[in-house]
């Protein structure tokens, strides 16, 4: 290879070498901001809301973040009605049963 050729080869490598060679600290800020998050929160049983249930958790007070609390549409099944069910994620809760007999006190039963 001749020595005019080595010099263009080698002259060709030379902005790949100041490249990767300057620390880049005049680089701009990304023109994009941060992904927004969502401002409502996410329905956690998206599956009971679109059987026409609706979420009323806010009407009890303060709950626990894995109960909800839904109230039945005004018809089910064709009939009027009024129902509520709760839902909790039982993989964040434990669940117990009280019970009440004659006039002893409360006892409360882990399951």
């Amino acid at each position: 290879m001749s020595t005019k050729k080595k010099m263009l080869w080698l002259l060709s490598l030379l902005p790949f070498f100041i490249a990767c060679g300057d620390d880049n600290t005049d680089i701009p800020d990304w023109p994009w901001a941060e992904p927004e998050t969502p401002t409502e929160p996410v329905e956690a049983n998206p599956d009971i809301v679109n059987l026409g249930w609706t979420n009323v958790k806010s009407t009890y007070g303060t709950l626990p973040e894995h109960i909800n609390v839904y109230k039945s549409p005004e018809t089910l099944e064709g009939k009027k009605a009024i129902a509520y069910i709760a839902v909790g994620d039982m993989s964040k809760a434990a669940f117990g049963v009280v019970s009440y007999t004659h006039l002893t006190l409360p006892t409360k039963l882990e399951v």
